[in-house]
Parts: C-alpha cells; sequence; structure tokens
C-alpha cells in the first residue's frame, strides 16, 4: 500500500471513529437535566484523533463553576470508551 492510501485509509478510519464518539456523545444525559444530552446542551465542541490514536473530546460546561462538570466528564469517558 502506498503511503498516500495508508494516508486515506487512517483518515477515513479516523473519521469513522470521531462520528462514532459523536453519536456516543449526543446520548450522554446532562447529570443536571437528565432529559437532555451533551448534544442538546451543545457542549460538545470537538472529537479529534491524536497522533496516538487517542480521541481527544472537548466539552465545554454549560455555566463556569458547573457542579456537573466532573460528572459529565466521566460519563463521557465511559460513554468514549464503550464505543
Amino acid at each position: 500500500m502506498s503511503a498516500a492510501a495508508a494516508r486515506s485509509v487512517r483518515g477515513a478510519e479516523d473519521e469513522a471513529r470521531v462520528q462514532a464518539a459523536l453519536r456516543a456523545l449526543a446520548a450522554v444525559p446532562d447529570p443536571e437535566l437528565p432529559a437532555l444530552t451533551l448534544a442538546d446542551l451543545g457542549i460538545v465542541r470537538f472529537v479529534n484523533v491524536r497522533e496516538d490514536g487517542t480521541l481527544d473530546v472537548g466539552l465545554s460546561p454549560t455555566y463556569t463553576g458547573s457542579r456537573s462538570s466532573r460528572g459529565g466528564r466521566s460519563r463521557t469517558r465511559g460513554s468514549a470508551r464503550s464505543r
């Protein structure tokens, strides 16, 4: 496989992983308002694939000092790992 083809395959695999992570994050309920998900609240800012293959997820709390930030992070990690 050529280097260009390898990059293309890697890019497609990475994109599939990012999309799967976004779907998983869309199912994570807000700790304080369980009827809403992280996607509903619009707090998922990005999902990137690092050089080592680790997914990097950026979240923005709904307000500064949110008590639920820690709970949201742990639920996010669990959801991402289960996918």
